[in-house]
């Protein structure tokens, strides 16, 4: 599998993870004529929301930590009782597709980054110049992309990784680089139920392959404003929610709240829905469309369809679902 590798083929309306690997969970398009740009746009690819998270390997129960660097050695995820692993992980999508793994401790990392204010430095990162066995999950600094100047982007192909639902609250890992027909995940060794590191190996449906997230909180205010805004997530009451406006598309359905507002295709509209809990939907047209004499914003807490409201609507009509 290499970089260019995406989720395209499948059920009707499975969106190209590669590209927008950033949603919140899974939401179900409904039957109807979307385009596929709308679906991508509507509806929130499969993966976890950004935020902190205790991993759990599902076939022991065990926390994945990290082993300390030891003189040239260097440091690795590892597979260990929960009561020595405390460290959580913070899981971020990243602009060009799948998520980085990263950790702002850098006690005992070999080649780790130093702090730096509003980034979160450290990323699980596939082990470099193996020749021989499996490669490990080593942790070291997050890499900028080469000729990339912005840290929005840190994280190199060997530090992403695709981060796919499997069942509830359950994922697997798949990288970027290496494999098979089928791709490498990330593996306890051996699938042992000891102390044991994270290696690449072939996917395989194992246990010993799969990972339960489980929630710590948001990620730190403050920390990857410009990543978090790239990939189209936001501040609100009940966590991170992801801000994603699909053009030409009408959510027919009783609105809780209509009004007149400015014309800026509707980034007030959604903005403004994101911070309150009970709006799960939006839509925003502008003056004359549907004979409005103003833009109007209507939000939504259930019970809407999506539909394509074809070429007219285009640039007169956006929508977005912000709790699914």
């Amino acid at each position: 599998m290499t970089a260019g590798w995406s989720a395209v083929a499948g059920a009707e309306g499975e969106v190209d993870q590669i590209v927008h690997m950033d949603g919140p969970g899974i939401a179900e398009p409904v039957s109807g004529n979307l385009s596929l740009q709308q679906r991508r746009d509507l509806y929130a690819p499969r993966g976890p929301r950004p935020g902190l998270y205790k991993i759990r390997a599902l076939h022991s129960g065990k926390c994945i930590g990290h082993h300390a660097a030891l003189g040239l050695e260097n440091s690795y995820l590892l597979h260990s009782d929960c009561a020595w692993s405390t460290l959580s992980w913070f899981v971020l999508p990243h602009p060009d597709g799948g998520y980085t793994v990263r950790t702002n401790m850098d006690h005992l990392i070999t080649e780790s980054r130093a702090n730096v204010p509003g980034q979160i430095g450290n990323c699980a990162t596939v082990a470099r110049g193996v020749v021989f066995g499996p490669a490990r999950i080593d942790l070291k600094g997050c890499d900028l992309p080469t000729g990339a100047g912005d840290w929005s982007v840190a994280g190199t192909d060997d530090q992403r990784f695709m981060i796919l639902p499997v069942g509830q609250d359950t994922y697997e890992f798949k990288t970027l680089t290496g494999g098979g027909d089928n791709g490498d995940c990330w593996s306890v060794r051996g699938a042992s139920r000891d102390k044991a590191d994270l290696i690449r190996w072939g996917c395989n449906s194992g246990s010993d392959q799969r990972f339960m997230l489980e929630w710590q909180g948001p990620v730190t205010p403050g920390f990857e404003t410009g990543l978090l805004a790239r990939t189209r997530w936001a501040v609100s009451p009940d966590g991170p929610r992801r801000l994603s406006p699909a053009n030409g598309v009408d959510l027919q359905g009783v609105s809780y709240s209509s009004f007149e507002t400015i014309a800026d295709n509707g980034d007030y509209c959604m903005k403004r829905c994101a911070e309150l809990a009970n709006c799960k939907a939006w839509t925003w047209s502008a003056a004359g469309y549907g004979g409005n004499s103003k833009p109007i914003c209507q939000w939504k807490n259930g019970g809407f369809t999506p539909i394509n409201r074809g070429k007219s609507a285009m640039g007169k009509l956006f929508s977005g679902i912000i709790r699914p």
